[in-house]
């Protein structure tokens, strides 16, 4: 039997009965924390084809929207009675989503839901629109109804979502390169509040700005050194200044303590250096071998470079997980996405003020990553250099855009030499952290935060 032949709604016992504990563990979106894996479904909402449920499981929350399949499979899940598959899989259910955010009907089986709407008319055109659907089995998912932009949040926040906290905070501020938030879905749940659905106007891009550095890379190198426009790079850095004079107008800004400053950076070298000494060398490049003998003789200079007291920094909400791959190439400027931090994080840790120069050095560091990445298989000594020359110049023209913004040297040190040191600090405690994941995810990518932490000395 189908869901299709139910004579009445499914209860939120029947939901209850289906065998979570087998679906959830391979749904991308699933945090697995160990142990057996428990499930109990605390809400259920009718859709116009299909239910969305709230899954609880351990300290999480989970957003799941089903709709009906017609047959048992690997990725159905059933009880061998009624058979569900992913709601981001089917047309129809992706449309009630949105119709449901413009609606906002309810209140389901379980707690209530509401909608904030900023641009209801801009929605009523996506219910009109095709459906695109998009990455269903991601960290959070996604899909198009016409102009509309769904993400679809899969494990809830409470006390509000990050990245639609900002969104919502900037939604009147004009000049921002952001993608431009339309409504939000919001329910009541035994966790508090909790967005469910942000509708976004859609962004038609080309490439983000990852795959478009790596491109440029590749032609570079290709084309024995010949330079490349650096003037989309500056536009970049305007785009990011703007967007952190902004969010200091929004948020407020404070000073931080000279003091202190690099405390927790230099505790993050000394637990990864810690760990590259215990680490088994074996199979490592020689390249990344090479680099780590030099650092082991820089580590005193780097450790000074994290002890500095930078006088004149300055705090506010910041991106907090900036790098290419976070901006679109929108026509033939940018758009900045996601701004929910780093996922590692607590919410409150991602909440908290940091100096701009935590998402300036996000972005150099990832400008490192790309001259690399783009670079051929067995590239030549010759490209490696041309590569080289272009992370140099692209990084000279995002600052070059970056501090020549109206209002910016507010948000930094006044001197130079302070401002270079607060940019080095941050840059190098983001080169740590990379060199940990490095060290165990991908040896033979060691050597990219390693030349990086020997550049800074």
């Amino acid at each position: 039997m189908t869901v299709s032949s139910f004579s009445a709604e499914p209860s939120l016992e029947s939901f209850a009965r289906l065998p979570w504990e087998r679906w959830l563990p391979g749904r991308r979106w699933f945090v697995r924390r160990g142990g057996p894996i428990e499930a109990d479904v605390v809400a259920s909402y009718p859709l116009r084809v299909g239910f969305a449920c709230l899954v609880r499981s351990g300290d999480d929350l989970y957003f799941v929207p089903l709709a009906p399949a017609e047959a048992p499979g690997a990725e159905i899940l059933s009880d061998g009675v009624v058979f569900w598959r992913d709601g981001l899989e089917d047309e129809a259910c992706v449309r009630g989503l949105l119709e449901w955010t413009v609606r906002s009907t309810g209140p389901g089986r379980g707690d209530s839901t509401h909608a904030r709407l900023i641009d209801p008319s801009r929605l009523e055109d996506g219910l009109r629109g095709p459906v695109r659907l998009g990455a269903a089995d991601q960290t959070n998912s996604w899909a198009l109804c016409g102009s509309v932009f769904l993400k679809i949040f899969r494990r809830l926040e409470a006390g509000g979502n990050l990245d639609v906290e900002v969104l919502e905070a900037m939604a009147s501020t004009e000049g921002l390169d952001i993608p431009r938030l339309l409504g939000v879905l919001v329910a009541d749940t035994p966790f508090g509040e909790c967005v469910l659905i942000a509708a976004q106007r859609a962004v038609e891009h080309r490439a983000n700005a990852w795959q478009a550095a790596c491109a440029e890379v590749a032609e570079v190198a290709q084309a024995n050194g010949e330079e490349t426009d650096p003037r989309r790079w500056r536009d970049l850095g305007v785009s990011t200044a703007k967007l952190h004079v902004a969010l200091a107008e929004v948020f407020g800004r404070e000073s931080m303590a000279a003091e202190g400053l690099g405390a927790a950076a230099r505790s993050l070298a000394e637990d990864v250096l810690s760990e590259v000494a215990r680490a088994d060398r074996a199979g490592w490049p020689t390249e990344a071998l090479d680099l780590l003998a030099r650092l082991e003789t820089a580590t005193p200079r780097l450790m000074r470079l994290l002890a500095r007291e930078v006088p004149g920094v300055v705090a506010s909400r910041v991106h907090g997980d900036f790098h290419l791959g976070q901006v679109l190439r929108s026509g033939e400027g940018w758009t900045i996405l996601d701004f929910e931090g780093e996922p590692a994080r607590s919410p409150a840790e991602r909440r908290a003020f940091a100096p701009m120069a935590k998402d300036v050095a996000g972005m150099l560091r990832s400008f490192d990553y790309a001259s690399r990445s783009g670079l051929p298989e067995k590239a030549s000594p010759q490209a490696v250099s041309f590569a080289e020359a272009w992370k140099s110049s692209t990084r000279a023209a995002f600052l070059q855009g970056y501090f020549g913004v109206q209002g910016i040297e507010a948000l930094w040190p006044s001197g130079s030499e302070d401002r270079q040191a607060l940019l080095d600090l941050f840059e190098a405690e983001k080169a740590f952290y990379e060199l940990r994941y490095e060290l165990r995810h991908r040896p033979d990518w060691l050597a990219i935060p390693l030349a990086g932490l020997l550049s800074l000395v």
